[in-house]
């Protein structure tokens, strides 16, 4: 019977604990375990409670704990607001078994439930990308998003405008079109590549004038930016 866990260092809010599906438990336990979920039933019951309680709290570490007598729990990997949730095993056998077939060891796993933005201000780019992308960005993050792209620092413009781009929010690419023209090429590919993917037909223009950037690696993003919206355009 697989057991559904959050885990986080500050305990839950009584807004996030109204917001835990039927069954869930606040609790305080080692290991920073702030709710507890156990699902009995068919995957389909394990899958949906396991998307509610990803999402009630969604800057929480979510993790799957199967005992050893019973199977790894699928099908979890890819649902909206989960993202690939890691399996743990109760037996130190079993888990000696999955590194041996090449799986990435369960502690390593975790920690790409961390809160993206924590991610990404440790410096950990990708990770904190491939966490974006699985949940939602909210309008606090939006928000942040948007006075990233004005800072000086042409990090931050990239990180925001990957942020847009991985989270599919289209109103962003207003901003994208704002620094196209960046003195930084970095900034630039990465802006042309957020009006790619989240514009139309009508920013082609733009694009086709951003493939004859003195930068090979803005031109081509531009290149890529104009196939991305062809595509859309069937």
């Amino acid at each position: 019977m697989p057991v559904l866990l959050l885990r986080r260092d500050a305990p839950l809010t009584d807004a996030e604990r109204a917001r835990l599906p039927a069954g869930a438990a606040s609790v305080n336990e080692p290991g920073g375990v702030i709710a507890r979920l156990t699902v009995d039933g068919e995957p389909s019951r394990v899958i949906s409670a396991a998307v509610a309680l990803a999402r009630a709290v969604p800057d929480a570490e979510f993790v799957v704990r199967v005992p050893a007598t019973e199977a790894s729990v699928g099908g979890l990997a890819g649902v909206a607001g989960v993202a690939a949730a890691p399996v743990v095993s109760d037996s130190p056998a079993q888990a000696e078994e999955g590194a041996a077939e090449g799986a990435a060891p369960a502690e390593a796993a975790e920690q790409d439930f961390v809160d993206p933005w924590v991610a990404l201000d440790r410096g950990e780019r990708d990770r904190a990308m491939r966490r974006f992308a699985a949940v939602p960005l909210t309008g606090d993050g939006r928000e942040r998003v948007r006075r990233m792209v004005l800072s000086a620092n042409p990090v931050e413009v990239i990180d925001a405008l990957r942020i847009a781009r991985v989270t599919d929010f289209k109103s962003f690419f207003s901003s994208a079109r704002r620094v196209s023209d960046h003195s930084d090429p970095a900034v630039r590919a990465e802006a042309a590549l957020a009006i790619g993917t989240l514009a139309g037909f009508s920013q082609l223009t733009l694009l086709e004038k951003m493939l004859k950037d003195a930068d090979a690696s803005v031109r081509e993003s531009a290149k890529q930016a104009i196939s991305l919206i062809n595509t859309r355009r069937g």
